[in-house]
């Protein structure tokens, strides 16, 4: 599948819905690399709103500065440079699913 070229620096492209369909697919997955899961992060798997991409997607993750999302400081809080990131990618690229922010957490 061919990516639409993009005016920020690509950092990957990943395929979304190529094995993983559950949230215990994810669980087992992590915990198979040795990943800890975090109480919020199983939170996250446990909750009704977390959806598994129901078929395979290709999809380009981008790199973004604190200074691209209109901070004037690198300590931007992290909710804000999270927020401030979901928008203005949302603006350039049309929107994403909104699973895809859950499967790449």
């Amino acid at each position: 599948m061919a990516t639409a070229p993009t005016p920020f620096r690509v950092w990957k492209t990943i395929k979304l819905g190529t094995c993983h369909k559950t949230a215990d697919d994810f669980r087992t997955a992590l915990e198979a690399a040795g990943c800890w899961i975090a109480d919020g992060a199983n939170d996250i798997l446990g909750s009704a709103g977390f959806q598994a991409a129901d078929q395979e997607t290709e999809i380009t993750l981008i790199i973004r500065s604190v200074a691209d999302l209109g901070f004037t400081s690198a300590l931007a809080p992290v909710n804000s440079a999270s927020n401030s990131a979901r928008q203005k990618s949302a603006r350039s690229f049309g929107g994403a699913p909104s699973r895809y922010p859950l499967q790449l957490s």
